[in-house]
């Protein structure tokens, strides 16, 4: 095997490796760039998707972001509706005393170009095309095997964070198992061009969309939501219950979404063109232990969740926002014992091991249709009032919600 070596043959130590030029490791990059951390960004990919995947920055998401001035830039020109997906009903924002009681509506591609623009202003590097294919540990260091267009080489760290999403090759290279929780729904999207005649099927079909080319709605069946992303492109999905068996290798179809919009609001949608289509189910996975020694693990990378929503995007930023000053703290030599937790503990990562599992929220997506009374915590009574309307609080069918009781 021919070995070469990006810096003239030279191992140079980093303070951080980041794996994945995903919004997690972007924004991580951007959160160690900004304390003067040295690090760099390797992605396998030779180049940006360009796919638009998750739909929306969500308020605390948004939170962050303005605590490092950069809100303007992923939000100036967006629709921002007031309204978000809550375990599939559509719940009013505004009713909620917050700093940002809308959701703003950018695709992940542009979260990522803008997120790039960011992390090059702060003088990280960003390598494409560049394959982690080792992990190696040592005494306070971490050696990482990269196969890059010119070949094989080493990079040497004392923090190797995986970021790259799922199916993580650190995890997998440094044997962090995965387990979690098989498929129960299967979710179908696309973005599309929408003909003007589906406006009278959808007031017909979907009369909880209230006349509006804008929002979702849940059925006996599943859950429907449309979302214009400008341009004349219309995101267009169906989530369907008790669905999960698909063979995630064939190819979507439009005729695949069609025959799932006729099962979950009862009719077929003039639409063509599409520009990007997928599935997605409510697997749900996370990591045995987000820290191994020098190794970290964050968003996707340490769990995985439904993909409805844009969930990932946001605990992934949020993981990158909680551990990056954490990991600054620990190589400047002024974090407290344990802020990053133990050699193969957790350090505080949004999607905490110590709390219920991304599976658990299940019960609020799909298990509501059975429950004849839905018991909430006193410590979210605010949600309560910002359902859009009363009639959203009830499902289709003889199934259905009956009331709402407060518990403390």
């Amino acid at each position: 095997m021919a070995w070469v070596n990006r810096k003239e043959m030279t191992p140079m130590t980093q303070d951080v490796v980041i794996v994945g030029a995903g919004p997690t490791g972007l924004m991580l990059a951007c959160e160690l760039g900004l304390l003067g951390i040295r690090a760099t960004v390797f992605e396998k990919l030779p180049s940006p998707t360009g796919l638009s995947k998750a739909l929306g920055l969500q308020s605390r998401t948004m939170e962050m972001l303005d605590h490092r001035g950069l809100l303007e830039r992923f939000s100036a020109g967006r629709s921002a509706p007031p309204f978000a997906n809550f375990a599939m009903f559509p719940l009013n924002l505004h009713t909620i005393p917050f700093g940002h009681p809308y959701w703003v509506v950018i695709p992940q591609s542009d979260v990522e170009q803008l997120l790039e623009v960011r992390v090059r202003e702060l003088g990280i590097e960003i390598l494409r095309g560049h394959e982690i294919t080792g992990v190696h540990q040592e005494e306070h260091l971490v050696r990482v095997e990269i196969v890059g267009p010119n070949g094989t080489y080493e990079e040497r760290c004392h923090y190797l964070v995986g970021c790259d999403g799922g199916h993580s090759a650190v995890r997998t290279l440094s044997g962090i198992g995965f387990p979690g929780l098989g498929p129960t729904v299967v979710a179908r999207f696309a973005d599309v061009k929408v003909s003007k005649e589906a406006k009278p099927l959808l007031n017909h079909a979907v009369p909880e969309l209230h006349d509006q080319n804008f929002g979702i709605a849940r059925t006996e069946t599943g859950n429907f939501a449309i979302v214009p992303l400008g341009s004349g492109m219309t995101r267009v999905a169906a989530v369907e219950w008790d669905q999960a068996q698909v063979d995630r290798d064939v190819p979507m179809t439009l005729d695949e979404l069609q025959q799932a919009l006729l099962r979950v609001i009862g009719t077929k949608l003039p639409m063509g063109e599409p520009r990007w289509m997928t599935r997605a189910t409510d697997t749900s996975r996370q990591a045995e232990r987000y820290r191994d020694g020098g190794v970290l693990l964050a968003g996707d990378a340490a769990h995985v969740h439904f993909a409805y929503g844009g969930m990932g995007l946001q605990t992934g930023v949020q993981d990158a926002g909680n551990l990056g000053w954490k990991l600054a703290a620990q190589i400047h030599g002024w974090a407290p014992p344990g802020l990053i937790g133990q050699p193969s503990a957790n350090w505080g990562v949004c999607g905490n091991p110590q709390s219920p599992a991304p599976g658990s929220s299940r019960s609020s997506i799909r298990g509501v249709q059975n429950l004849e009374v839905f018991r909430v915590s006193s410590n979210v009574k605010p949600l309560l009032t910002c359902y859009r309307e009363p009639a959203c609080l009830t499902v289709r069918g003889e199934n259905s919600l009956r009331r709402m009781e407060i518990v403390s």
